[in-house]
């Protein structure tokens, strides 16, 4: 292993550094640390690249340094001495001063060459072989890729979204941007919705459908027929009850005087006049009738046998004040 390039900026980890370190010189647990920032900046972060590519036996190319970096640079930071955030060690924990940190791994390792150690030792497991693999034969796109789709990063960076594309310090990115890169899971998912639409689109041209269709439908419509003909008698009745209740308002408000929403019109005014007229004329020969009685009455009662006349009988009496001798 390599560390000639970081041994040279020792001086400034070291006057940076020594604050957050226990009386043993152990990383303080729970302080957070970056290689960006204590460990010394861009500079230090692509000579801890070149020397993780040398940890793990994997080509020193354009390619594979720039993944590294970009890895460093979408971590941020957390564990000391361990700017991938890997957790605890298992095969060796005197590696690490704490456990797993920050809800992930981020362990705090003891010094840089620990560090080293212990990236190695994850991309040898199973679950991360692939990105091993991938950096010794120099194939960085797709060692991102398997990085991205693994569970190093519970966000899996966004699926790729939130990953860096930055490129070395002073020169220019050798890696092409990550909006290419997709979990395959969601790259399956895509693939099974397009073939289940494929399937609909097929089904809409097959006879069978149609004839579903048309049963659906058909059912629908009696169903709708069905609920008309139950509603249709109590709609008619309420219709009639409406009508009824009408017609004797309008009865009712033509009996009233004025009857009517405009008042009695002028022949209606002439009738009542007639009618008054008449009912006039009428009481005026009832009163004569009465009085023709009424005297009738005292003749009788004074012994005045009247001679009875074709128009007395009728009821028609000529002179009311006959003078006799």
């Amino acid at each position: 292993m390599a560390l000639s390039a970081l041994s040279g900026q020792g001086h400034f980890f070291r006057r940076n550094m020594t604050a957050d370190l226990t009386s043993s010189g152990a990383p303080r647990a729970g302080i957070p640390w970056s290689i960006f920032q204590q460990g010394g900046g861009t500079g230090a972060a692509y000579t801890w690249a070149e020397d993780a590519l040398r940890e793990i036996g994997a080509p020193l190319t354009p390619g594979n340094e720039q993944f590294i970096y970009d890895w460093e640079t979408s971590e941020g930071g957390g564990g000391w001495y361990n700017p991938l955030n890997q957790g605890p060690d298992p095969s060796n924990p005197s590696l690490t001063s704490t456990g797993s940190q920050y809800g992930g791994g981020a362990a705090n390792y003891v010094s840089y060459a620990a560090g080293f150690q212990g990236f190695r030792d994850y991309l040898a497991m199973p679950d991360y072989s692939d990105i091993d693999q991938d950096l010794k034969a120099n194939d960085p796109t797709t060692a991102r890729t398997d990085l991205i789709n693994s569970d190093w990063a519970a966000s899996h960076y966004d699926w790729g979204a939130s990953f860096s594309d930055a490129p070395l310090p002073g020169k220019k990115s050798a890696l092409q941007g990550t909006a290419g890169v997709t979990d395959t899971a969601q790259t399956t998912s895509v693939i099974s919705g397009l073939e289940g639409l494929s399937s609909l689109t097929t089904d809409l041209t097959s006879a069978d459908f149609w004839e579903r269709a048309a049963l659906v439908v058909f059912g629908a419509a009696l169903i709708i027929v069905g609920i008309i003909i139950l509603a249709l008698p109590s709609a008619i009745k309420g219709a009639q009850t409406v009508g009824s209740v009408s017609r004797s308002a309008t009865a009712l408000g033509n009996a009233l005087p004025g009857g009517g929403s405009g008042g009695p019109t002028e022949e209606e005014k002439e009738d009542r006049n007639r009618r008054l007229e008449l009912a006039e004329r009428n009481a005026a020969v009832g009163e004569t009738k009465a009085k023709t009685q009424q005297m009738r009455e005292e003749r009788l009662s004074l012994g005045r046998p009247h001679k009875s006349t074709p128009e007395h009988d009728a009821g028609n009496e000529p002179n009311p004040h006959p003078v006799h001798s």
